[in-house]
Parts: C-alpha cells; sequence; structure tokens
C-alpha cells in the first residue's frame, strides 16, 4: 500500500525498474512532496517481461499522461544477443546466470545487451528490428540466433535476410548461430528443417557460432548429446550451455 494519501488534480510518478536479471523495483513517487514508496521483487520471474509494456488503472479515476522506456544500461554496447529460449536460458530458473548469454556478457565486462523470449521466432525478431531494437541501441555487432521454433525454412531465410539487412544499415555487425536438433520421437522433420538452416548459416558468410556442433555427439551437428540437455530433451543443461560459450569464445574471442 501506499503510505500517503493521493490527491485530486495532483501528477505522480510510477517507475518499473529492472535491477538486474531477477530483480525489479516499483517505485510510486509524488514529484511535488517528495514523498516515494518503492517494493523490491526478487525471483526468476520478476525479471522477466514477456510481451509490451504498458500502464493499465484497476479501478478509480486515473488518467495515464504517458509511458516511456528507457535503457539504463550502455547505449552502445559491444553486442547485443537477441534470440529465443537458448538466450533466455528457459528453465534454468534460479541458475539463470549459468546460461551462455551470462557467461559471455561476464566476459565482454558486462557491455551487453539481450533481447530474448522463450518461444520466439525469426518473424518476431523481425518485429523486434522494426520496432524498437536500434532505437533503444547501437552495438558493434548483433548476435541474431533464431530457429528452434522455426518450421518454415523459406520464411526463417527470408527473416534471416531482413535482420542482416536491418543490422548492416545501421552499421552493426551481424553474427549469426546454426540451430541444434531437438531429442524424441516426433523431431524427425523438424530436425531436418533445423539442419537446412545450419547449412545455410555455414554458408552465409557471415561469423557465426556453430551451436549444433556444440550440443551434438562428435561435433557432428546432427546427433544430440543428451548428457548436454535438460530433462525436456530441447534445452541445454548448465553443461550445455557452457559449451556454447567455449564456441562463442573459440570463434569470437577478438570481439571485446
Amino acid at each position: 500500500s501506499i503510505p500517503f494519501k493521493l490527491q485530486a488534480n495532483q501528477s505522480y510518478t510510477v517507475q518499473l525498474i529492472r535491477a538486474s536479471d531477477n530483480t525489479v523495483h516499483f517505485v510510486f513517487s509524488d514529484p511535488s512532496s517528495g514523498n516515494t514508496v518503492s517494493v523490491k521483487g526478487t525471483s526468476f520471474e520478476a525479471g522477466r517481461a514477456w510481451g509490451t509494456l504498458k500502464c493499465v488503472v484497476d479501478s478509480g479515476n486515473v488518467k495515464t499522461s504517458g509511458l516511456r522506456i528507457r535503457n539504463l544500461g550502455s547505449t552502445r554496447p559491444t553486442l547485443a544477443m537477441v534470440g529465443d529460449s537458448y538466450l533466455e536460458g528457459t528453465y534454468l530458473h534460479e541458475d539463470i546466470n549459468s546460461r551462455y548469454a551470462s557467461f559471455v556478457t561476464d566476459h565482454l565486462n558486462g557491455n551487453v545487451f539481450m533481447c530474448c523470449r522463450g518461444g520466439a521466432t525469426s518473424t518476431l525478431g523481425v518485429q523486434w528490428f522494426n520496432r524498437f531494437l536500434f532505437d533503444t541501441v547501437k552495438p558493434r555487432y548483433i548476435l541474431i540466433a533464431f530457429g528452434m521454433n522455426d518450421r518454415d525454412y523459406t520464411r526463417w531465410v527470408d527473416n534471416m535476410q531482413k535482420m542482416i539487412s536491418l543490422a548492416e544499415a545501421n552499421n552493426v555487425i551481424p553474427i549469426l548461430a546454426t540451430i541444434p536438433p531437438r531429442v524424441g520421437d516426433d523431431v524427425a522433420e523438424g530436425n531436418a528443417v533445423h539442419e537446412q538452416m545450419s547449412a545455410w548459416v555455414r554458408q552465409s558468410g557471415y561469423r557465426y557460432i556453430d551451436v549444433a556442433k556444440a550440443l551434438t555427439l562428435n561435433h557432428d551437428g546432427v546427433t544430440p548429446n543428451e548428457d548436454l540437455m535438460l530433462s525436456d530433451r530441447t534445452h541445454p543443461n548448465k553443461e550445455g550451455h557452457l559449451r556454447i560459450f567455449e564456441e562463442f569464445r573459440s570463434k569470437l574471442g577478438d570481439i571485446y
């Protein structure tokens, strides 16, 4: 609850500040008096933001005057990482800092911007690129890591080319990622598409990290190494994420 009385015809400020992966601060302020109340949320879910941020009045006669989103980190990060659950670290929960995106962030001294969401497809990636990405940050490099949730190879290639073109139009160097195979009874068709995608990445002429080879037996890019997977047989465990980071460091160790 707010420890001070709200007055009619008075403006107030509401802030939602993401301090870290697992920490969010809710701050309600009265600019005229300086009164402020702050509540901190700390959990894996607290730091996740899926969908579009918006302000909704639950009850009462309150008018919202505007909503502004700001990036409190560097606007010129070395690297932006854009993709799906492999970047987000889905199902790692409290081990979220063991995802390869976090290892890369530490490797680059925190100078990384991440935009990732479980279930994201390359079509959603194009929307992110068009709507806000380069208005928010201007990185030197951008890792474009989509494909696990795509099933249409032709559409995926078209979307990848769109994102690459948008990156280059903003003087940002694109880096790609191959698509690892899934494990299970009904994955053959999807894995065949993933192999096509990975072949396209390897032949694209752009720098890339070979996630598929990092997570497969004998680095063949085809046969899943289940020792590197979580129990869902889809997402990498901590050791799997470490293998992907080692691949990143091997291929892109010159990026600082």
